[in-house]
């Protein structure tokens, strides 16, 4: 224990002097004092001398430096696999029981020397406090390995005890999760490498739209493994309904086959299929014999109209994209040539319309304009017409023209913009005239225009809602070129066949003009929450949440479910944490300005099968992890010893710690009531001898 102080040392001797010089003058010449002994003069000037010195130390503000010593105890960290896929195996009993009551002593004989953190993992990590139900659908070793490293940073780590099967089914590999650590890592593990006969569905893939009465495409792989036939049964049902089966043949002992299924939709709405395959003789995997997906079946097609003005590229390289998609039921024509009505369709496409010199009396653009349909224009914009005159732009004199590359709107809130429309801003550049936006209500840009390096406030794309219209502005000419550069990069036109997907299906939705909305996510997994959003208008358009809002939910055997939406701002939001695998009907209900308002509509909750799908314990895995952190793969037998394994690690000891701790004098209560006492015995001894 020190004093410190920040001013030198030597300027106490100023408070000594001074404490003794005011004690000197008090008590030299004090007449009423010529009673008193010497003894009880030295005493009274004793006790004024300490009193004025310490109180004029204190304002030099001095410290008591204190240190202590702290011993830690070397952490060891035991982790336990808390997946379903531990108790799949022939070991299950062993895992479920005796060891966790070895664990256990080896906690209570481990926590004499060491201290002990345990937790058990799967998709999430928590702490240990009981027995692991193995409910985990998923085992995430990143989840493990990047809590360890945040809790544990410049601790003293003994060691990690990991518990697993080794199997992973999400995150990065284990092994280049814990290159960071500098503590020895001991596996023990659970499960069996066995391979044993097993045939597993997997990597299914299928379109999640159809129309009713079309054709849809499903396609899976079938794993096998010790398959003793050539050919397997295969079923397909929807719901709970047999709608086909097939033969498999041609099936190897060991591999894996695609299969390629064509299905009828039938029923309208969202629908459940599975597929499944027949049970071999000697299987004891058949979690992995089936699987589920979910497809929403539509009751009719959008219909497009595709006009051009004249023969250009850009149309053949936009008729195409369209048509990839079988969602769409395309018409094409030369504007001039077209004699139809625009009633049927529910998107009009326009190419070059400006330069068709188009005037407000043109009977059928007239006719266009009347009937509301979205209207989707590229490489123009009608400055001749009144309704579009203040989203064309303006010119400064002569139009000029520039080579332009697209950049991404980052605010873009329409629709989701996705890696692949990202891509366009490498794609090669387009001609557009120099036009200058005037803004309009509703004006959304996805992507403006960049001239070289240097992104310009112009649009490249733009979506307006005019007069109750929706109309979307492609400013550039030469899309075609787009195309052309996807397949040289990529083999195939998906990027770009995306990107006018994804516009022509915003632009043909029909806008919600509706008072009453909810909005939720169409699929998920049964891990994940659900999140509904809902908003509620006044006549005026106004967002308003004055009202309680009831939402209704049933599964497919009758169950509900009632919750009540919490306020947000001025809208309406509720979070379900999980829900069981099934297809959900949903019903909102409020009640506002004595009206009632109502909206339904369907979600899927598919069933998580990841641990099924791979049972055979991988071994290889921990022991790779063990010889990299310089520790030690562990059988069932030596494991009860692990404690006397790391008594033997000389690496595995006690940290000392020295700690120090700042504290100024002045906060001691002790020296407060030490003044007082001083102070309070002069006055005495004073008082006593007849002085003041």
């Amino acid at each position: 224990m020190n004093i410190v102080s920040p001013y030198p040392l030597w300027y106490f001797l100023f408070c000594v002097v001074l404490g003794a010089l005011m004690a000197f003058l008090l008590y030299k010449n004090d007449k009423k004092l010529s009673e008193f002994s010497k003894l009880t003069k030295g005493v009274l000037f004793g006790l004024r001398f300490l009193c004025i010195s310490l109180l004029a130390a204190m304002l030099l503000s001095p410290l008591l430096k204190y240190f202590s010593k702290t011993v830690e105890k070397p952490i060891i960290i035991i982790a336990q696999d808390n997946s379903s896929s531990m108790l799949m195996a022939s070991d299950s009993s062993y895992v479920k029981n005796e060891l966790q009551q070895q664990l256990e002593r080896i906690k209570n004989e481990l926590a004499e020397d060491y201290r002990v953190e345990s937790y058990s993992f799967d998709e999430r990590i928590q702490s240990n406090k009981g027995t692991p139900d193995f409910s985990g659908k998923i085992t995430d070793f990143d989840v493990l390995f990047e809590s360890i490293e945040q809790r544990f940073v410049n601790r003293n780590v003994g060691g990690l005890l990991l518990l697993s099967d080794g199997i992973y089914n999400q995150g990065n590999s284990p092994i280049y999760s814990t290159q960071s650590f500098d503590f020895q890592i001991f596996t023990l593990g659970i499960g069996d490498t066995n391979k044993y006969v097993d045939v597993q569905l997997r990597n299914l893939r299928n379109n999640k739209l159809a129309f009713l009465g079309n054709e849809f495409p499903v396609q899976f792989d079938v794993k096998t493994q010790k398959l003793p036939v050539g050919k397997l049964k295969l079923s397909i049902y929807r719901g709970t309904s047999l709608i086909t089966t097939k033969q498999i043949e041609g099936l190897k002992r060991d591999g894996l086959a695609t299969q390629k299924l064509t299905l009828k939709a039938e029923v309208a709405g969202k629908q459940q299929y599975t597929v499944v395959v027949e049970t071999v003789e000697g299987e004891r995997n058949i979690l992995n014999n089936k699987i589920n997906f979910y497809i929403d079946v539509l009751d009719g097609r959008q219909i497009l109209l595709l006009l051009g003005m004249s023969p250009h590229p850009d149309l053949g390289a936009l008729k195409a994209a369209i048509q990839s998609n079988e969602n769409y039921e395309l018409a094409s024509s030369i504007y001039s040539e077209y004699t139809g009505s625009f009633d049927q369709y529910d998107l009009v496409i326009l190419h070059q319309a400006a330069n068709a010199r188009l005037v407000s009396i043109d009977q059928k653009m007239k006719q266009l304009l009347a009937s509301s349909k979205p209207l989707l224009l590229f490489g123009g914009g009608l400055k001749n017409i009144e309704l579009l005159k203040d989203i064309s732009g303006k010119s400064g004199g002569r139009s000029s023209v520039n080579e332009v590359q697209a950049s991404i709107n980052e605010s873009f809130s329409l629709f989701t913009v996705d890696q692949d429309i990202r891509k366009l801003s490498n794609f090669p550049p387009l001609t557009t005239e120099a036009n200058q936006l005037v803004k309009s209500n509703g004006n959304q840009t996805l992507l403006s225009q960049q001239i070289g390096s240097v992104s310009t406030p112009y649009p490249l794309l733009s979506f307006y809602d005019v007069q109750d219209s929706k109309i979307g502005r492609f400013t550039g000419e030469g899309i075609w070129k787009w195309r052309i550069a996807n397949f040289q990069e990529a083999g195939n036109h998906d990027v770009f066949n995306r990107f006018v997907g994804k516009v022509v299906q915003y632009m043909a939705v029909k806008a919600d003009r509706s008072f009453f909305r909810v909005s939720t996510i169409n699929e998920l997994y049964e891990n994940e929450s659900i999140n509904f959003s809902a908003q509620l208008f006044n006549p005026s358009y106004e967002l308003v949440n004055e009202s309680d809002l009831g939402l209704e939910l049933k599964n497919e055997e009758g169950k509900s479910f009632n919750f009540t939406m919490n306020r947000s701002g001025e809208t309406y939001q509720l979070t379900i944490p999980s829900l069981e695998p099934s297809t959900y009907s949903y019903t909102a209900t409020t009640t506002f300005q004595g009206k009632r308002y109502e909206e339904t509509g369907v979600f899927t909750v598919k069933e998580l099968r990841l641990e099924a799908m791979n049972t055979e314990a991988d071994y290889q895995l921990l022991n790779q992890l063990a010889l990299r952190s310089k520790g030690e793969m562990l059988s069932r037998e030596n494991l009860p010893k692990f404690k006397e394994l790391l008594n033997s690690r000389e690496d595995v000891t006690s940290v000392s710690y020295m700690n120090e701790e700042v504290q100024d004098i002045i906060n001691l209560q002790w020296l407060f009531f030490l003044i007082l006492a001083l102070l309070s015995i002069e006055w005495f001894v004073r008082k006593r001898g007849g002085a003041y």
